[in-house]
């Protein structure tokens, strides 16, 4: 139970020590209208929903990962096939492949470098970088299956989108997740988040020179804050 007082001319609230409000300025001398404020237990459904939505984010860290794996595949199959172009009698031939194949080479490694930034972003951003990932290995999967469609009836083929169908399915729970914990940290209030309690009224008062308390308590109901006249 943290006991804490409000300040009596913006009702902002002020540790049981300090001497001064830390928005208005306002000098406190004793403890007025104490609070108390229970701290608030994460029930255990909130704790599994979390570690869930935490599971969920890693695993489409892993995919983004998964999806770089891939990329490095192919450029190590593309490199396999480039010491092949050795084989082909006619060099025009021969040159033509070598370009097309050092094209491709420098595609995939552009690719497995934004994957892996995408990782490392993910760790900060994971909602937007699961998001681009995600229309990043879709787009790329849909133009590999139009550009050659036999490969979906091949044994490698079929290995291939299994597991990018795995891949997929990984970057979609993890855009979820993100995405439920980025609302419930937007939505959530500011005092759970570790600032602090926003006053009544929403809105905080400007700073300025506030009056001094009286020795016997606060200001005067009633006088507007201002020093007492006193008539002779």
């Amino acid at each position: 139970m943290d006991q804490v007082t409000e300040c009596p001319q913006c009702g902002a609230e002020i540790g049981a020590e300090e001497a001064f409000c830390g928005e208005c300025g306002e000098q406190v001398a004793e403890a007025r209208r104490p609070v108390r404020r229970a701290r608030r237990k994460p029930r255990l459904a909130d704790r599994y929903a979390r570690y869930g939505h935490e599971k969920n984010i890693q695993g489409g860290r892993t995919a983004i990962l998964a999806a770089a794996g891939i990329e490095v595949f192919l450029v190590l199959v593309l490199l396999v096939l480039l010491t092949q172009l050795s084989d082909i009698p006619i060099p025009a031939v021969q040159e033509a492949l070598q370009t097309v194949l050092y094209i491709a080479i420098a595609i995939e490694l552009v690719i497995v470098f934004i994957y892996v930034g995408l990782w490392f972003w993910a760790k900060s951003n994971p909602f937007a970088a699961s998001v681009t990932a995600l229309i990043i290995f879709g787009t790329l999967t849909l133009i590999s299956v139009v550009l050659n469609p036999k490969i979906i009836f091949s044994v490698i083929g079929i290995i291939l989108l299994m597991i990018k169908g795995g891949i997929f399915i990984a970057l979609i729970f993890g855009v979820k997740s993100a995405l439920a914990t980025r609302g419930k940290a937007r939505g959530g209030p500011a005092y759970e988040r570790g600032g602090r309690r926003p006053p009544r009224g929403g809105r905080r008062p400007p700073p300025g020179r506030r009056p001094r308390l009286r020795p016997g308590g606060g200001p005067r109901r009633g006088s507007g804050g201002g020093p007492r006249r006193t008539f002779r």
